[in-house]
Order: C-alpha cells, then sequence, then structure tokens
C-alpha cells in the first residue's frame, strides 16, 4: 500500500470550546468549518492538512466510530479501495465501507494492530 502523507487528524475533546480556541489561537489553526449543532469543527494548515475536533455532544460519531479513544490519524492513499482491500488481505478489520463525500473525497476506517482507528483517505481532484 502506498501512504502519501497524513491528511487528517480527528479527536474527541471534552472541553469543545477551549480545544478550538487552543488550536485557533494559540497554535494560529485556521478555522475553516464549525457545526454547532453537530459539535463539529475544522482546521486546516497551511499544507492542507486538515485538524477535525469533535466535541462531547457529537453522539454520531461516537457511536459510529467506537474506537475513536484517541486522534485518529487519516492516511492519504491514491486509491481508498485498493489500499482497503490490501488491508483487509492482511488480515484488518474495517469499521465502514468506503464513504465518499460530494466534493470526490472518500475515505474508510479500520482497526490497526494498536486496537486504535485508522483512516485510509483520498482527498479527491
Amino acid at each position: 500500500m502506498q501512504v502519501e502523507s497524513y491528511q487528517w487528524v480527528g479527536l474527541l475533546a471534552d472541553d469543545f470550546e477551549g480545544t478550538l480556541r487552543f488550536f485557533s489561537q494559540v497554535l494560529g489553526f485556521e478555522l475553516e468549518d464549525k457545526d454547532d449543532d453537530k459539535v463539529v469543527a475544522m482546521f486546516r494548515l497551511p499544507s492542507g492538512q486538515q485538524v477535525e475536533v469533535f466535541g462531547p455532544g457529537n453522539r454520531d460519531r461516537k457511536r459510529k466510530y467506537r474506537l475513536m479513544n484517541g486522534p485518529v490519524v487519516g492516511l492519504q492513499v491514491p486509491d481508498v479501495a485498493a489500499a482497503r482491500r490490501e488491508l483487509i488481505a492482511q488480515g484488518f478489520e474495517f469499521v465502514t465501507e468506503v464513504e465518499e463525500s460530494d466534493d470526490g473525497a472518500s475515505w474508510a476506517y479500520f482497526i490497526g494492530p494498536d486496537q486504535r482507528l485508522y483512516s485510509i483517505q483520498n482527498t479527491g481532484p
């Protein structure tokens, strides 16, 4: 499997607003999007990499990705479906199928050897 970079890091934050202030005011990350209803915010670094913060009220993320007990790293790959097949052949368990957004990005979540959640993804065209 060819990994080009890490593109995304996601984390659950008990102190959602405090974590947003840390990333924006202390680290200087650009706040790209914030959804108070879903309790999620996205930051983008100058490199294009993203940090997504999920607050304690983001029930969908906790329920869907039960192993999100620490930061989740999204590994950029050229072809998510092919990388998923390769990892399955090596015995890794996936907790999602390949998912896609309207802008052409795709991703899938799997359990690593450390029993933590990882993501393979492609940001699209």
